[in-house]
């Protein structure tokens, strides 16, 4: 093959460009860190660190949606907790009130110190979280949840729950709907509930009573009916639910359990004839009424023997309403604790794999700089033997030798 001399500059002038174009990469590469420029370098290694990227990138954001939730529940937490303290105080105060030797104006003083928690347990119902968000409005968070009445206070908030995405397959609930916390509080027991009617005049005070068999409950409402013959007292019971009667004519012994249909409660004291005791499934009621009731109850005054059964009647019913809504403040509470746990416990997950994609990733894009140096040298020593090699090249002609 015959070389012309304009071929042999030409492939001189372009194998030194392309070893000229292989320095500036490589010293690019070491200028920026990165081994991969362009996708064309390595459109493998370009995809795969795309996809660490985009995967890196979202574990990065649930680390802040899982500060943001902590940061919530934590707030939650605090409100519950506050909650629950002053349900304890409350109760004190309703277990005090039924001390015998207290008068009405100090059951008054008593009911003034209710109305004063009853105005905090509002200020905590309608807390707020760092985003300013009311903590217990459910989905309706920018507007208060409870608005004062004559009872207490409505619920105007709603049954929505917030959840934020903390991993791949995890959501976590960041609130306590106030409808739970305080709009269902069980009456009685939490299975049925008794009730000496206001109109009584003797002195019987009733136990918010037990289930004997469960199996055996009907859920339907009762009255006992109190008579007194000479010196005998008996009482009937009635189911007002089948219209029918139980039974008639049993003999009443205070402390005596009155037991029928799966369900049993005591009764210490001596009615009047006529007494009546209901008896009525549980039901829910705001903590709020509870409060006001127990307020109202103890600014009642205690006049003779029948006004101190109602007092303690009234207290017999109350008290428990205040343990289940303690109950339900310890369960919010430990959904609140597990939720924190599992967020910590995610939380060290996420750091784990942030280092094992930013590892990931280094390896793929990083340059190598023991290895872009060395290539640098021997590429650059190559350029100037092939610059050298030109020269003495294109310096040779016929002429010099005619």
């Amino acid at each position: 093959m015959r070389l012309s001399t304009n071929m042999i500059f030409d492939q001189s002038v372009a194998q030194l460009q392309q070893q000229q174009t292989s320095i500036f990469k490589l010293q690019e590469q070491i200028a920026s860190g990165r081994k991969i420029l362009s996708p064309g370098d390595d459109p493998i290694g370009a995809s795969q660190a795309a996809k660490i990227d985009a995967t890196l990138a979202r574990n990065t954001q649930f680390g802040t949606n899982r500060q943001a939730a902590n940061s919530s529940l934590q707030r939650g937490e605090l409100a519950v907790r506050s909650i629950g303290t002053l349900l304890q105080d409350v109760r004190e105060v309703a277990l005090q009130a039924g001390n015998a030797s207290y008068s009405n104006s100090d059951r008054a003083a008593l009911a003034t110190e209710i109305r004063s928690q009853l105005g905090e347990l509002f200020t905590l119902a309608n807390a707020r979280d760092e985003n300013g968000d009311f903590i217990f409005a459910g989905n309706q968070s920018n507007r208060p949840p409870f608005v004062k009445t004559s009872g207490g206070a409505q619920y105007v908030g709603d049954q929505g729950q917030r959840f934020v995405q903390v991993a791949d397959t995890r959501q976590v609930k960041v609130n306590v709907p106030g409808w739970e916390l305080f709009d269902r509080v069980s009456t009685g027991n939490g299975v049925f509930s008794t009730t000496a009617q206001a109109a009584n005049t003797g002195t019987a005070i009733t136990s918010s009573g037990s289930v004997a068999n469960p199996s055996a409950l009907t859920g339907h409402n009762y009255r006992v009916t109190f008579n007194i013959s000479g010196s005998t007292t008996t009482y009937d019971i009635s189911d007002l639910t089948a219209g029918t009667t139980v039974s008639s004519g049993n003999a009443y012994v205070s402390g005596q359990a009155i037991a029928f249909d799966g369900l049993q409660f005591e009764v210490q004291g001596n009615p009047a004839s006529g007494d009546v005791i209901d008896l009525q499934p549980s039901t829910k009621r705001s903590l709020f009424a509870t409060l006001t009731d127990l307020a109202n109850l103890l600014e009642t005054p205690v006049a003779v023997a029948a006004d101190r059964a109602r007092l303690q009647n009234g207290l017999n019913a109350l008290i428990p309403q205040l343990d289940h809504a303690q109950s339900t403040t310890f369960g919010a509470l430990a959904e609140v604790g597990a939720s924190l746990q599992e967020i910590d416990r995610l939380q060290v997950l996420g750091e784990e794999l942030d280092v094992q994609y930013r590892q990931n990733l280094s390896e793929i894009q990083d340059v190598d700089y023991a290895k872009a140096i060395t290539d640098l040298t021997r590429q650059q020593s190559q350029l100037e033997a092939a610059q050298k090699s030109f020269a003495r090249i294109s310096s040779l002609s016929i002429f010099e030798y005619i």
